[in-house]
């Protein structure tokens, strides 16, 4: 079953209404035009340059997770006039070849092959979810826009840090006006190009 119509029918079940689409990111703005009631966008993948899209759409506050091929899972949030972009995370100039995910290296029998490792997926959901949850607790933002969890070491630290916007990132020069007209309804509107950093 498509992934979409999946999460939706398990989200109907629970009394939350979803509306699955079972395509891309560029048939959904073809068939409905640029997403307007939605308070948060989940950019989790990047076929077809979704992430690059998404962020010349003007979009709301977004939250994302991604594993790497290094065991490791990481949490990344982005408020206009706050915090960096989808741009600054993900640089265009950054090959897919490199985005392999959720790949480790893993001792087997004595040799050492590379193996899928899916829990990677399931925390990177996880971090996503907690992010979802923190946004009704008071003083949010209460984390930095990035947090990084290597599982391939002793998980003693989590790694967190503010992303800030590079000098020359379109973001930077985002107008306020413009982020209002396309975001004025959305219920996190006010977290915009407000003060408050990590």
């Amino acid at each position: 079953m498509n992934k979409a119509e999946a999460v939706s029918l398990e989200l109907d079940a629970k009394r939350t209404v979803a509306r699955a689409f079972p395509g891309t990111w560029d048939e959904f703005i073809q068939a409905f035009g640029r997403p307007s009631d939605y308070d948060v966008w989940l950019p989790l993948a990047n076929e077809n340059g979704v992430r690059g899209s998404m962020q010349r759409n003007v979009p709301p506050m977004l939250v994302h997770a991604a594993t790497n091929s290094n065991w490791g899972a990481n949490h990344g949030r982005h408020i206009a006039g706050v915090d960096d972009c989808l741009m600054d995370r993900f640089p265009s100039n950054t090959g897919e070849a490199a985005l392999t995910c959720s790949m480790g290296e893993v001792l087997a029998r004595g040799e050492r092959v590379d193996a899928a490792l899916p829990f990677l997926s399931v925390f990177a959901g996880l971090l996503v979810f907690a992010e979802l949850v923190r946004l009704h607790i008071p003083g949010y933002p209460q984390v930095p826009n990035y947090a990084c969890v290597d599982f391939g070491g002793a998980l003693s630290q989590i790694q967190k840090w503010p992303c800030e916007p590079r000098p020359e990132c379109p973001c930077r020069n985002l107008s306020p006006s413009l982020y209002k007209l396309f975001n004025r309804t959305g219920r996190y509107f006010g977290l915009a190009f407000s003060e408050h950093r990590l």
